[in-house]
């Protein structure tokens, strides 16, 4: 998902994507389609997984995804380069796909703990 064409894909696979805001520019700032049981307009960050949903009418993806990861605490790579993908440099390219590896790795470790303690605590 971190090609934008492969983000913009992913609204059209799945429930159908409702909500005021375009697909094509959720895609070009990051987002993928994530939809919940709970939110039919759930979208997640290919780059830092900071999930939105509820989207208001005119909302504008850069400017929520900036907001919502600096209160999360979140700091996203793909929001602090600040361009669009068509304008990042290869060598640039090759950094966000650093960071989402890191992200995939410390998400797989987390898990991984859980699992264990949870068997651990079993015995």
């Amino acid at each position: 998902m971190v090609r934008e064409q492969c983000r913009c894909r992913s609204f059209s696979l799945g429930p159908r994507f409702t909500s005021s805001v375009s697909p094509s520019k959720l895609a070009e700032a990051g987002f993928f389609y994530l939809p919940s049981a709970d939110a039919s307009d759930a979208v997640e960050c290919a780059f830092c997984a900071v999930q939105l949903e509820s989207w208001d009418s005119g909302g504008d993806p850069w400017s929520e995804h900036r907001s919502h990861t600096e209160s999360k605490g979140v700091k996203c790579s793909f929001v602090a380069l600040g361009k669009l993908e068509k304008n990042i440099t290869a060598g640039e390219f090759r950094e966000l796909l650093l960071v989402r590896f890191d992200l995939i790795s410390e998400c797989l470790l987390a898990e991984t703990v859980k699992k264990l303690e949870k068997l651990a605590s079993a015995d």
